[in-house]
């Protein structure tokens, strides 16, 4: 229970405080008649901060204003301004989903660095493996992608003389990016059906995207790799061609990290990082939390190491889930 004050006891210290302030008056007055430079320039000194500290107040409140006001126009989901509570010495919006973060400047352009050193980076990875089976591996999602799908398939048909008798998608790993680049690698393996259903807040925020005509291996077996480090874009990628039955789904679950994140420019270089829509599947399943089951699950008993296969011969072997992927062309 709160503490109860009797009307006496208020009464004292009010006049307490009162005495105290005139008492605190009447020095400033005499010193002022003695000395006024020495009172003067105090006070000065006092009204700048002061005035300094109300500015900062007015910017963070601007600041505020701007991210709630984002989030209540942008956010995938309905949200009550009273239920939000941004702590910028954290990051954190507190009252959102995980991936949902304020950004510093330093922050924010920290972040814009990793994009474009992302970019500059190969993105895919392939060999032939002999026997007819080709191997591609998607370390993550960016604009250039398809291009490098694409150039990477037309190696592993000249490598193996165009006697290519399918391929193995290795998607483990794979933390996501550019979801508009995954839904464009789904359409060049898929010559029809549901890619992708994409969904915010509103009945007119939900977006389907179909594949148009045209299988870049024209037909041939594919087996995609999946495990739980899976996730975002990779994930797009794996449904769609699991759910258009356009090829076999090894491995284990996906992560289930089913949703689309959107950054928005704030003033003095800050930014929000903002959950804008989900994800759902061509069959109406929400992708979110749940992840993707494979076709065929095999766990991998010790915790998974990726090898790139450029690397020496006996270290392809200690891949398990590679190799009993390749008994299914069997």
């Amino acid at each position: 229970m709160p503490p109860s004050f009797s009307i006496d006891f208020i009464l004292i210290l009010y006049q307490s405080i009162a005495c105290y302030v005139k008492e605190f008056m009447k020095r400033i007055v005499k010193s002022y008649k003695e000395r006024p430079f020495f009172v003067i320039i105090p006070i000065f000194f006092i009204f700048i901060f002061l005035t300094y500290l109300l500015s900062l107040e007015q910017e963070d409140i601007s600041t505020d204003n701007h991210i709630i006001t984002t989030i209540l126009k942008e956010y995938f989901l309905h949200i009550k301004a009273e239920e939000i509570d941004v702590d910028f010495s954290k990051g954190i919006i507190n009252g959102l989903d995980r991936y949902s973060k304020f950004l510093s400047a330093k922050e924010h352009e920290v972040f814009l660095k990793a994009l474009a050193e992302y970019s500059k980076n190969n993105s895919v990875y392939s060999e032939y493996l002999g026997d007819g089976i080709g191997y591609l591996r998607i370390f993550y999602f960016s604009d250039s992608t398809l291009f490098e799908v694409e150039k990477n398939i037309k190696r592993i048909n000249n490598d193996a003389d165009n006697l290519i008798e399918g391929y193995i998608l290795d998607l483990r790993n794979n933390p996501g990016g550019s979801i508009s680049s995954a839904i464009s690698i789904a359409d060049a393996f898929l010559n029809d059906g549901l890619i992708l259903i994409t969904k915010g807040r509103t009945s007119n925020s939900r977006t389907e995207t179909r594949a148009s005509f045209g299988d870049i291996i024209q037909g041939k077996k594919l087996i995609v790799l999946s495990n739980l480090g899976s996730a975002s874009a990779a994930e797009v990628l794996i449904v769609s061609l699991k759910e258009n039955k356009r090829a076999l789904i090894f491995g284990d679950k996906t992560l289930g990290k089913g949703t689309v994140q959107t950054l928005f420019p704030l003033p003095n270089d800050e930014a929000l990082y903002l959950t804008t829509a989900y994800l759902i599947s061509p069959l109406g399943n929400n992708i979110n939390l749940n992840g993707v089951r494979p076709d065929i699950v095999y766990r991998v008993k010790s915790p998974q190491v990726q090898y790139r296969l450029d690397e020496k011969d006996e270290e392809i072997s200690k891949d398990k889930l590679l190799i009993e992927a390749l008994k299914l062309f069997n």
